[in-house]
């Protein structure tokens, strides 16, 4: 194994591979310690993940031997398993609102699924269904002193099984999107290109062969993607999941809400509420709102203090 330490001169693509990982190691350190929000603990096992992923593929590409191009590239596994799982887990608990890092469930999920990977890339040598016996090292081409990988059916398991995840990040932050105010709506926009990346750049490679200097794409684009991500986190550029929530539900339950002054002005009411008073927006005293003019002494009478009143209009409640 330590003779998979003896490396080739740096190139060009080994240096950004190195700057990067300086940035991502303090941004870990930075976030740990200095910030705090829903699915934090989740967030920094992805960035365990790309440093790990990262760093295998920069010793992969330095690497003289073909033996340990193929040590590293299956050490690799082991970020790689781990970043889209520990990235979707983040996602949903900072959607959500929630924080889950001891649910056992999803401990077993985050640390066995890369460790499962890793081990069928590991025992390659003894079945070749991870990467087939074509795999070699490339002497002419774009891919000259690389190797080219021929993947097996467990390399393509592997594929879909860490897509599951990506695919289930992308579908809370689509969700997110479609229900948000349009205000919030370029935040997950935002979150959404951030994603396309590293997906776009692993496709790339998987069906069409892309390479950036006959390397796979993939390892760098997601370590970018995890530093843009750690930006909107430390530049304090993330939205209170929360009360996005509580908007989506205001907006969408079918229950008739509103907010009433002290006054008897309507501050806000909901689409529901609006359509039984057949109104296109808020504001106006409540004496002056059809169907809950009737209603109106009620609602006035009662102490703010004892929270909301509700009242049957016929087939529904407001």
């Amino acid at each position: 194994m330590t003779e998979c330490f003896a490396l080739s001169q740096a190139v060009l693509i080994d240096r950004v591979a190195a700057l990067m990982l300086l940035v991502l190691l303090v941004v870990m350190v930075w976030v740990a310690r200095f910030h705090r929000f829903h699915g934090k603990a989740f967030f920094l096992a992805s960035l365990v993940g790309a440093i790990i992923w990262l760093t295998s593929i920069t010793l992969e590409n330095r690497a003289i031997d073909e033996g340990c191009k193929l040590v590293w590239a299956k050490f690799a596994w082991l970020g790689i398993g781990l970043l889209p799982m520990a990235l979707f887990f983040f996602i949903d608990d900072y959607a959500r609102a929630r924080d889950r890092w001891h649910d056992r469930r999803r401990t077993l999920l985050l640390f066995g699924g890369p460790l499962t990977i890793f081990a069928m890339a590991a025992t390659n040598g003894w079945h070749e269904l991870f990467y087939g016996p074509d795999t070699r090292m490339m002497s002419e081409g774009p891919q000259r002193g690389q190797v080219y990988f021929d993947h097996g059916p467990l390399f393509y398991l592997a594929a879909a099984w860490l897509y599951f995840f990506i695919t289930a990040g992308v579908l809370v932050l689509i969700r997110g999107l479609r229900g948000a105010h349009r205000a919030h709506r370029p935040f997950f926009v935002a979150w959404l290109l951030v994603f396309a990346l590293p997906v776009t750049a692993n496709l790339s490679y998987v069906i069409g062969g892309f390479t950036v200097l006959g390397l796979d794409p993939t390892a760098y684009a997601y370590a970018l993607a995890m530093m843009a991500l750690s930006g909107f986190i430390i530049t304090d550029r993330m939205l209170d999941m929360r009360a996005v929530a509580l908007e989506v539900f205001w907006r969408n339950t079918p229950s008739p809400l509103m907010i009433l002054m002290p006054d008897g002005r309507v501050a806000s009411a909901n689409p529901s509420a609006l359509a039984v008073a057949g109104r296109s927006r808020a504001g106006g005293n409540i004496a002056d709102w059809g169907p809950l003019e009737p209603h109106s002494e009620q609602m006035m009478a009662r102490d703010p203090a004892s929270g909301p009143v509700a009242l049957d209009l016929g087939e529904r409640r407001l």
